[in-house]
């Protein structure tokens, strides 16, 4: 009988409590296989998630019903995999995780990094980007230092007008990852502090809708360069205009 590891990644949510996602448990248990997720069998993922579901004992009543969809949803991949193929006849063969899976996971994970560097930089800086600048302000405006909860909620907002905007083309995210990496984001942000000074996140991107990929890498770029005391970041008064400041 397989076995399902012990280890589960857990994190809190807004009541403090401790949560666990379908996506999370599939990470984990992919880990523990110590496989690339391309070679990963759907047959084994589909028994040790139904195997964790009956062990179980602390999620709640909608974490249960999320976790019943994934796995109703992974025994449907796994009949359809195994459906007869007149064209393919041999007996052991043991299907893959399908993309549609796979892309959910390679984006479930890339989000889970960046929350993972934000805990960091929040223990680092003990949650306030502040250092002593010889950059000029307006005077006839107040800026403030951004607290870690500031640049979080943003970043929060940025993303939600992008998913408000129109349904983009479906890319498989580990397609978009080299596309959108944050070494690339940081060189570029620095280009633009180094000749302006000052600059506003969103003139990171060329395009007016940025993709999410995007989004996340250009993020990522600004938490790297406050951490190595490049930039900081400064708001304008309460919930106001962002700006990313040349120390």
């Amino acid at each position: 009988m397989s076995q399902t590891p012990e280890f589960i990644v857990r994190w809190q949510n807004q009541d403090g409590g401790l949560t666990e996602g379908p996506l999370t448990v599939l990470w984990s248990l992919i880990d523990s296989y110590k496989v690339d997720i391309f070679e990963v069998s759907l047959s084994r993922i589909t028994s040790d998630f139904i195997q964790f579901l009956r062990t179980s004992q602390s999620l709640s009543i909608e974490l249960t019903s999320e976790f019943a969809v994934m796995a109703a949803h992974l025994v449907y991949l796994k009949s359809k995999a195994l459906l007869p193929d007149p064209g393919f006849e041999e007996e052991d063969y043991d299907p893959p995780l399908p993309k549609e899976l796979v892309d959910k996971l390679l984006e479930h994970k890339k989000f889970q990094m960046a929350g993972q560097r934000l805990a960091e930089l929040d223990r680092l800086t003990a949650g306030m980007f502040t250092r002593e600048t010889n950059q000029v302000l307006d005077e006839t405006e107040v800026w403030l230092d951004v607290s870690l909860v500031d640049l979080i909620s943003a970043f929060n907002s940025i993303l939600e007008q992008e998913s408000s905007n129109e349904e983009e083309e479906l890319v498989p995210i580990y397609e978009g990852v080299s596309q959108y990496s944050v070494e690339d984001k940081m060189a570029y942000l620095q280009d633009l502090i180094q000749t302006r000074g000052e600059i506003h996140f969103m003139d990171l991107f060329e395009n007016d809708k940025p993709e999410k990929k995007e989004i996340v890498a250009a993020f990522l770029a600004v938490l790297e360069v406050v951490k190595i005391r490049v930039c900081r970041v400064i708001q304008h008064a309460v919930f106001g205009e962002i700006k990313i400041v040349k120390v």
